[in-house]
């Protein structure tokens, strides 16, 4: 038993609150986790410790959270916690979970279990290319007809936070019309939230008996449009098959309030439910949550309302300040012992935020104290570190002496201790728009920075060639595209022969294109400018001619490998540009795979909409990995994070706290669900922000604004800065400092000298370049100066040993380590995207096929075994006594027929990558005939398939291998048989690579519990199969094997090693300077 075993949970390390969240049995539990209390350290550990007890298994454990990332943390500290294999976490997001469910129960409740699911950026795009169908009048000014489609699919989503349908909409504005003459805009007799709220945030109330405002005919007429609009969107969304987020939280409710026995099966599978950053949850994300939990009320959430800063995308803190009016039984630990600042920085924070009060929850539960429902809580934090943090405040008399001031106090610090990471220090803004600044001056200073941010990807340098050479493919005269491409770095064209061309073009009316071709006249260009212009001149010639065959993603391939760019990224080792540049690439399949449209023109069309909607579109983030920079990053973004330095910037007023923006769209008082709190919202709402922002901070909090941002007056100091008490030097506006706090061992290079105290207001080129330290100035990159990561042999001392390295293990990566470490480096680590091939086209539409299929075959099994047996267990029991001859007569009914499989694999066939249509052709018979024999063989002897893609995590010492099995039958002995298919031809067992299928044996016996009994690559295009077991001892070397390579990478050691015959095949021959052919 587990318990007898290694123990997973490691209680020995918690403090007393932390060991009783963690070690709770049954019933509603709520954890009041207040800033770098170790609350994700509580989750993991309770998820460990209900599995090392035997109160639940790994799958029967729900944990929600809010972020991918924070879902992908959580897994992997759960994984690393886990000794052995498991099946299936449930440790997603709310999105990702009614995702699942819907994906498998969606046609429970008439909706298609196949949807796509939108953007925000494509909701912008469905309503705008159906803008007719709206029939908007109050929201269609004439002159700008596109003006207010964002606040309708913001409101929208609004509604769907708030789980109010279309048709609850078009009801409420069917009553306000047939109620006309007596409606009152509060719903009759009781004040609208909202106007509650202002009520007492200006400790007015009307008198009782004075009647409210009645809604006119107008206004009735507005919500009417805005109803209907959310009705024809709602439509528009399932004649598309396609949902928004909002939908995947809704239907989910739906479904399981409709269908209970749906409901039943998820209730009795979670035995235990845990919600991280409850305080962030909706009105239904809430509902979802205490649906699943049901009569058991296994129920832990997790939690701290003064980090609530979510109200914007739809999060109700009055969700946490209610949980135990929902659940008066639910036990209350709180955890207040900080493991991540200094207590001055922890008492600043505290007595900030009271300030919020009485709208707290600690106020609240005292309050409930009183009458005997609580404990007693107090949220002042208790430091578990030594020595007092630096606070200090800098008012600048404007912008640019602010940032000289961050800055210059930045590279001090980092002098001053050398044992300090530019990973250690952080800049936060309110808004993104207030980094510009920052990023000037960091990259003017060049220290390596790193501007933190969700959007942007068509604003990065690689990503505005592309989409420049794709706008002059389309269009050869694009003369600002064509100006961009002669521009590149790689090209190197003398700036006096592209200011000849210019001019050539301006005097005679000319594009670009139309100079180039015409180079040869002008006199002043060199002749190795006009050898570049000719070659640019056949590119462009020889792309056009593909992009009319080819997809966008490859065309953009082939322009990165004829231009030279890949190569040029990878000699910079420019793990960042691969990025961006496989953001796109998967930008334009999810373009042709939405759409079947894969022109260029169409996919130029889509961003030039999407921009005009505000998208600057997505970029991935991963904080961990990369090379060691100050971050900058607005205070939303900062949540969850910490660094030994935080300057909070641009504390002026109208900045920060921010002004209020409203909803454009507001939804009508009467039918809204959430509790709304009493006071100014978003005031409460911008204090919990910057109460946020100063708990970031281990060792020291620096806060700063100016008194001009370029206005026509002066700008005064934040109200927070009044607020916190801190007082202004009316010689250097230093407001506070308390003795600086350091390492013991760093004492020594933490020199603070007066002289740097009065150089802050220097002009920043004049000094800080010569004052970083030594060998440390990185170079100019995408935003300024950044380290590039390690290179592959790890030698060059830039970055950290095993930045960007993957948590989990597959065999295709070992695969690649143990063909050559460098192919391994270029396709893993720096992820350089590669040109597909016809046989990885093929085969993977061979995969499909067979999945698709014998997804068929076991839904049809399951129809006959219902109707035969209508659910009665003891005649599947007689049932199961059958003959193997009667047992495959009955699966034999369940298999299509030849016409389906064929039809599947019509449907599934992907037509990249051919290099002619001939040779497509070629294949697609070559996979007719393959499939037809195939039928014939499980025609004849049908296989009982049990698993199809059936995913598996193995632990193998302490790295997790990860991996899919294709199918598992199940055999008439009770065990099993694992196939993995293959295109092309069998190979004999001696020859064949039993790597693969051995680790998948050991994911069957140690994760599954199986018994196998068989082994088999299955070769489809002769339809023979290599059949083997391994033994013990093929057991033991791939499971040292496995260790081996993995410990070989996690060295960071990708030395190439090449050979005529690995060359030859790989996809990175074009750009690798170490390959042999």
């Amino acid at each position: 038993m587990i318990k007898n075993e290694q123990k997973i949970a490691n209680l020995g390390r918690l403090n007393k609150e932390q060991k009783q969240a963690v070690t709770h049995q049954d019933g509603p539990l709520l954890i009041v986790a207040g800033a770098g209390t170790g609350k994700t350290t509580v989750i993991t550990e309770r998820i460990a410790w209900l599995i090392e007890e035997e109160l639940a298994k790994p799958e029967e454990i729900l944990a929600l959270t809010f972020t991918d990332k924070a879902a992908g943390e959580m897994e992997e500290r759960v994984d690393k916690a886990l000794p052995y294999g498991y099946t299936d976490l449930w440790v997603m997001t709310f999105h990702a979970f009614s995702e699942r469910i819907l994906h498998t129960h969606a046609l429970d409740i008439g909706v298609p279990n196949d949807f796509r699911l939108l953007t925000q950026t494509e909701q912008w795009l469905l309503v705008r290319a159906n803008l007719e169908k709206f029939n908007l009048d109050y929201y269609r000014p004439l002159g700008n007809p596109t003006k207010f489609i964002h606040a309708l699919v913001k409101h929208f989503s609004r509604c769907k936070d708030e789980e109010i349908w279309p048709e609850d909409y078009l009801k409420y504005t069917e009553n306000l019309r047939v109620n006309l003459d007596g409606m009152e805009a509060s719903g009759g007799k009781a004040k609208g939230k909202r106007q509650k709220a202002k009520d007492a945030k200006e400790g007015t109330e009307k008198d009782n008996g004075q009647k409210e405002e009645r809604k006119d005919e107008s206004e009735i007429k507005r919500l009417e449009e805005v109803a209907n609009a959310y009705h024809i969107y709602q439509q528009l969304l399932l004649d598309n098959n396609t949902l928004d987020f909002g939908d995947l939280i809704n239907y989910t409710l739906k479904l399981f309030r409709t269908r209970p026995k749906i409901l039943k099966k998820y209730q009795e599978q979670f035995k235990y439910i845990l919600v991280d950053e409850f305080q962030d949850t909706n009105f239904s994300q809430y509902e979802l949550v205490k649906l699943l939990a049901g009569e058991k009320k296994n129920l832990t959430v997790v939690g701290d309302d003064d980090q609530s800063i979510y109200a914007f995308r739809g999060a109700s803190m009055s969700n946490i300040l209610h949980f135990k009016e929902n659940y008066p039984e639910a036990a209350e630990v709180f955890l207040t012992k900080n493991y991540r600042s200094s207590q001055n920085i922890l008492d600043l924070a505290y007595g900030f935020i009271q300030l919020n009060n009485p709208e707290r929850l600690e106020i609240k539960l005292k309050r409930q104290k009183a009458k005997g429902k609580s404990n007693e809580l107090t949220k002042k934090l208790d430091a578990q570190i030594e020595g007092e943090g630096e606070i200090e405040y800098y008012q600048a008399k404007d912008e640019s002496g602010e940032v000289e001031w961050v800055v210059n106090k930045i590279i001090d610090l980092k002098n001053n201790d050398l044992e300090l990471s530019w990973n250690d220090f952080a800049i936060l803004v309110r808004a993104n728009n207030q980094a510009e600044a920052f990023i000037a001056g960091l990259s003017e200073a060049e220290a390596p920075f790193n501007f933190v941010a969700s959007k942007g990807l068509y604003g990065k340098e690689v990503v505005r060639d592309i989409l420049a050479y794709l706008k002059l493919l389309d269009n050869y005269h694009e003369s600002m595209a064509m100006w961009r491409i002669l521009n590149l770095p790689m090209i190197k064209i003398r700036v006096e022969d592209l200011m000849e061309i210019s001019r050539f073009a301006d005097r005679k009316a000319y594009s670009i294109f139309e100079t180039l071709k015409q180079i040869d006249i002008l006199n002043k260009i060199e002749d190795e400018t006009k050898r570049k212009a000719a070659k640019i001149l056949s590119l462009l010639e020889k792309h056009t001619s593909l992009a009319k065959e080819k997809s966008v993603k490859e065309v953009i391939l082939k322009f990165m490998e004829d231009f030279g760019y890949s190569d040029y990224l990878l000699k910079k080792n420019d793990h960042k540009a691969f990025g961006y540049l496989n953001s796109l690439l998967k930008r334009t399949e999810e373009f042709a795979r939405r759409t079947n449209d894969d022109s260029i023109s169409s996919f130029i069309q889509l961003v030039e909409w999407e921009m005009e909607s505000g998208e600057q579109g997505d970029l991935s983030k991963d904080l961990e990995e990369g090379p060691e920079t100050v971050k900058i990053m607005t205070v939303h973004t900062a949540k969850g994070l910490e660094f030994k330095y935080v300057f909070v910037v641009n504390l002026a007023d109208k900045r920060f706290p921010s002004l209020e923006r409203k909803d454009p769209i507001e939804i009508p008082d009467e039918l809204v669900k959430e509790i709304i709190p009493a006071g100014d919202i978003h005031l409460q709402e911008e204090r919990r922000l910057f109460y946020v922002a100063m708990t970031r901070a281990k060792r020291g909090l620096y806060l700063a604004n100016a008194e001009n941002y370029g206005g026509k007056t002066k700008k005064k100091p934040s109200r927070f800065i009044y607020e916190i008490k801190i007082t202004k030097s009316t010689e250097n506006t230093k407001a506070q400092k308390t003795q600086k706090h350091r390492n013991t061992e760093s004492t020594e290079n933490a020199k603070t000298s007066e002289d740097n105290k009065k150089n802050y207001g220097l002009c920043l080129p004049a000094r800080l370049p010569a004052r970083l330290p030594a060998g440390r100035q990185g170079r100019q990159g995408e935003a300024g100066i950044t380290d590039y990561p390690p290179s592959p042999n790890g030698k060059n001392g830039h970055g950290k040993l095993g930045d960007g390295l993957p948590k989990f293990f597959s065999y295709s990566q070992l695969k690649a380590f143990e063909t050559c470490p460098y192919q391994y480096y270029l396709n893993f680590i720096l992820k350089v995207p590669t040109r597909g091939n016809a046989v990885f086209s093929y085969g993977k539409t061979m995969h499909i096929t067979l999945q698709k299929f014998f997804s068929l075959v076991k839904e049809n099994g399951e129809k006959e075994q219902a109707s035969l047996f209508g659910g009665n267990a003891e005649a599947r029991k007689q049932e199961i006594k059958k003959t193997r001859n009667q047992e495959n007569a009955e699966i034999r009914k369940a298999i299509p027929s030849t016409e389906e499989l064929l039809k599947i694999y019509k449907e599934s066939w992907i037509d990249d990558w051919y290099e002619t249509k001939w040779r497509q052709e070629e294949y697609r018979a070559r996979g007719e005939k393959s499939l037809k024999k195939f039928y014939e063989v499980i025609r004849n002897e049908p296989p009982d398939v049990m698993e199809l893609e059936k995913g598996f995590n193995l632990k193998v010492g302490e790295y997790t291998i990860r991996g899919v099995i294709d199918r598992v039958d199940k055999l008439a002995d009770g065990r099993v048989a694992i196939v993995d298919y293959k295109t092309g031809e069998a190979k004999s067992e001696e020859k064949v690579d039993k790597d693969q299928l051995l680790i998948y044996q050991m994911a069957a016996v140690e994760v599954f519990g199986w018994e196998v009994a068989r082994l088999a690559y299955y070769y489809l295009d002769n339809n023979q199969a290599v059949i083997f077991l391994g033994d013990s001892n093929e057991l033991d070397k791939i499971k040292k094997k496995i260790t081996n390579l993995i410990d070989g990478i996690m060295t960071y050691d990708f030395t190439a090693t090449p050979s005529q015959h690995i060359c030859r095949y790989c996809d990175f021959k074009e750009i690798c300077e170490s390959r042999e052919i």
